[in-house]
């Protein structure tokens, strides 16, 4: 059983190659690797082509236009030859076992979907190019789901209880750590919409919706960069605010669409509404307001390209859109930046201190 690991790149000299190696790493060997380069600038490809030149099954897919992350995941999964595709972004890793591990879940179930639980963060700052070269008692357990399974569990196929699983927080919207069965991805026509953030999340949402057999793995299997220089962790300015606010209200528009389409919502629309606020709590908590907190209001009110969002959205209502906006948000007790190197190394380092009490 071949699998496919798809791989989006832009500008990633630094890391990739730790990354790429994670997967050759790895203990189970029938896979295929497909780095799909975004217009890369810098010299992620070159060094990528003559590291695995002698390396069959890594290659090198060059876009012809810079798309965004969500246009290298579709262009992967349109030259995957795998059973089963999963991804990783190229600045995180594996465990060795990680691939072995999916392989033998969808083996014994025959699954859509095999989802991992959680995450391994490391617990260093800065955190290394070299992710893997973090040793394992300073990899921070980050078991993300709630309710996380001790045993491999296959989700009921009441799609009912599915939705009831999400809104409480138990299937997260990341890609990395699930793998897809190839049929089942191509048969519902599953691509990524071209947002440049959250475009995870409603693919994996639809994923849920729409599998068979989904099964989760009481494992946390990929290492995690939660701070660098990717989309969703960049500096906070004006600009990161106004594609962050994009991102939020074409997310909602697309994942509405999508939605709409799939058979038990269109028999039981209530459920659009409750996703729909579900999924922007979780950009307001992870983006929205570290970013509104870091930029300030008047650099936010003064933007042009802010402002440009919400015209694009509200029109003629924008102002007051705007305006009931910003006075919640002043409002709102200050929540952490999760992406910043400081704030980072300042909540975990107490979290990694007790988790490695209790191992020991």
């Amino acid at each position: 059983m071949k699998i496919s690991v798809i791989m989006p790149m832009y500008n990633a000299t630094k890391t990739v190659l730790y990354s790429v190696d994670s997967i050759v790493a790895q203990t189970y060997t029938d896979f295929e690797v497909l780095i799909v380069d975004d217009c890369s600038t810098d010299e992620s490809v070159r060094i990528c082509e003559e590291h695995y030149k002698d390396e069959p099954r890594v290659k090198v897919i060059r876009q012809e236009k810079n798309a965004g992350p969500a246009a290298a995941r579709n262009r992967g999964m349109e030259l995957a030859q795998g059973e089963y595709i999963t991804f990783l972004d190229s600045d995180d890793g594996m465990l060795p076992d990680t691939l072995e591990k999916f392989a033998d879940a969808a083996k014994k179930t025959d699954a859509d979907v095999v989802h991992t639980v959680g995450k391994l963060i490391p617990g260093v700052n800065p955190t290394p190019d070299d992710i893997m070269s973090v040793p394992r008692e300073k990899l921070m357990n980050n078991v993300a789901d709630t309710d996380a399974p001790d045993t491999m569990t296959i989700l009921p196929d009441d799609i009912g209880a599915r939705i009831d699983g999400f809104l409480a927080g138990k299937y997260k919207g990341n890609v990395w750590g699930k793998m897809f069965k190839t049929k089942f991805l191509r048969d519902n026509a599953l691509t990524f919409a071209h947002l440049k953030m959250s475009e995870d999340t409603i693919f994996s949402l639809e994923c849920l919706l729409r599998a068979g057999t989904y099964v989760q793995i009481p494992e946390s299997l990929i290492i995690y960069r939660m701070v660098g220089d990717s989309l969703s962790r960049g500096k906070k300015t004006p600009a990161f605010f106004a594609k962050i606010l994009d991102a939020t209200l074409g997310g909602n528009v697309v994942l509405q669409e999508k939605l709409s389409a799939i058979p038990y919502v269109k028999e039981h629309p209530e459920n659009i509404k409750t996703i729909l606020i579900r999924v922007a709590e979780a950009m307001e908590g992870v983006y929205i307001r570290p970013a509104y907190r870091i930029v300030g209001r008047e650099a936010i009110e003064s933007d042009d390209g802010i402002n440009e969002v919400w015209s694009r959205y509200f029109g003629g209502n924008a102002f007051l859109m705007k305006k009931t906006f910003y006075d919640a948000h002043d409002s709102y007790p200050p929540v952490p930046d999760y992406f910043s190197e400081v704030e980072f190394g300042e909540m975990f380092e107490d979290k990694l201190k007790s988790q490695n009490k209790q191992e020991g």
